[in-house]
């Protein structure tokens, strides 16, 4: 009898701990539109050209992440190229929006696009259970008027229990693949 209680209670503990950790081992995602509600059923035109800028890199306290603002522009671009002919990054992290509307409009796009990075934390995660985190805004302007048209945030945190080193890379990569999609309207099969 009390081998069969040993038994039951390793069982259970082991379907608790593969449970849990299935659970702990997906990355999470959210994003929400920050434009208004106007904005956010308006689709983009899919026969206009996009610039993205440079975002300034991202940071976590004190450490800065040098390269992720170029990294994270052209992650930008490529899930832009999906959609579009023409991409183009360029401007710097100190350039002002107006000069970044100066920029667009003379490479001849329809979209400028500014990523920013709010939250670039790169962690030990296979060892430690903390997990990667990555927040950014897409703002997308219409060059003619200068307005916003779609806006949003993103969020994503790598999974807990994981053998691998989560890259913020990959997670912001994810996160910017299905933005863009809701952008374009199209439903993204991976949210």
């Amino acid at each position: 009898m009390k081998a069969l209680a040993i038994r039951l209670a390793l069982l259970a503990t082991f379907t608790c701990t593969v449970v849990l950790g299935l659970a702990a081992c997906t990355a999470s995602y959210k994003q929400r539109e920050t434009a208004g509600l106007e904005a956010s059923s308006v689709r983009l035109d899919a026969s206009k050209n996009v610039f993205v800028s440079v975002s300034p890199d991202g940071q976590y306290g004190s450490k800065t992440y040098p390269g992720t603002g170029r990294t994270v522009a052209q992650k930008t671009a490529a899930a832009f190229s999906r959609y579009v002919r023409r991409v183009e990054v360029g401007g710097g992290p100190a350039s002002s929006r107006d000069e970044l509307l100066a920029a667009a409009r003379n490479a001849g796009a329809g979209y400028l696009v500014i990523p920013s990075i709010t939250h670039w934390e790169q962690r030990a995660t296979e060892w430690s259970g903390i997990p990667s985190r990555v927040s950014m805004s897409l703002t997308v302007v219409d060059t003619q008027t200068g307005a916003e048209v779609r806006s949003a945030m993103l969020e994503s945190r790598s999974a807990v229990m994981t053998m691998i080193r989560p890259n913020p890379d990959n997670l912001a990569q994810e996160m910017i693949d299905q933005q863009v999609s809701a952008f374009y309207g199209v439903q993204n099969l991976n949210q």
